[in-house]
């Protein structure tokens, strides 16, 4: 869920002076090719906060705002909100290659293949609300909450899910060795067998530094 909203001045000036404003922007007008001007964040926390934030502060929104709208040239900036809401996994979500279909590689294409289900629509619902609620209490919305299109987050998880035992619901243990071989050990997203609503990045990376110190150990105790 994605919107924007115009910063109330009169709010605003109750944190910030005209002062301090004037000495930000002209702060950031140094560097004017970086749209961002902050970013802060509320992570996900099950069960109270399903959802992740993504606050981003800007002197302009996103896309162009007709002159005539009241909130157009706001001086006190524009604020995007992105609430990451989770897709939970499925038997039925998957990757389908077709070998009658190639990619530019010459590859296999692969379509990925989900649907959304009573479990996200209660969470959209929540999220929509919150969303609204916190736009609100900062300034008037010149973007309505919204749902972004289906793929726009690409950031795919569990296509090789780990797990506690070899019983066809994964394809690696814990430390990311595949079941049924001694030598092989896989790493990335794929491996991330739950619902996640953030950049799955650093989740992958400590995945991997635990199945590398893990190979590490094997081979150790192979040599010895």
């Amino acid at each position: 869920m994605i919107g924007t909203v115009a910063l109330d001045g009169e709010r605003m000036s109750r944190l910030v002076t005209d002062d301090e404003l004037g000495r930000e922007l002209a702060r950031r007008a140094q560097n004017p090719a970086d749209p961002v001007g902050a970013v802060n964040r509320i992570p996900f926390s099950e069960p109270d906060h399903p959802i992740s934030l993504q606050v981003m502060y800007a002197e302009n929104p996103p896309f162009p705002l007709d002159p005539e709208h009241p909130a157009a040239g706001n001086r006190w900036g524009y604020v995007n909100m992105g609430y990451g809401v989770r897709k939970h996994p499925r038997v039925e979500d998957g990757v389908r290659f077709d070998d009658d279909e190639l990619d530019y590689r010459a590859l296999p294409n692969m379509t990925i293949e989900y649907a959304l289900t009573d479990s996200e629509d209660e969470e959209i619902e929540f999220a929509t609300g919150m969303l609204r609620r916190a736009g609100n209490a900062l300034g008037t919305f010149v973007a309505d909450p919204r749902l972004l299109p289906n793929g726009s987050s690409l950031h795919y998880m569990g296509t090789m899910r780990m797990g506690e035992a070899d019983d066809d619901t994964s394809v690696a243990d814990p430390y990311s060795r595949v079941w049924g071989y001694e030598n092989l050990v896989v790493g990335g997203n794929g491996l991330i067998p739950t619902a996640n609503t953030m950049n799955p990045t650093l989740t992958s990376v400590a995945l991997a530094v635990r199945g590398a110190r893990q190979a590490v150990e094997d081979l150790t105790h192979a040599s010895a």
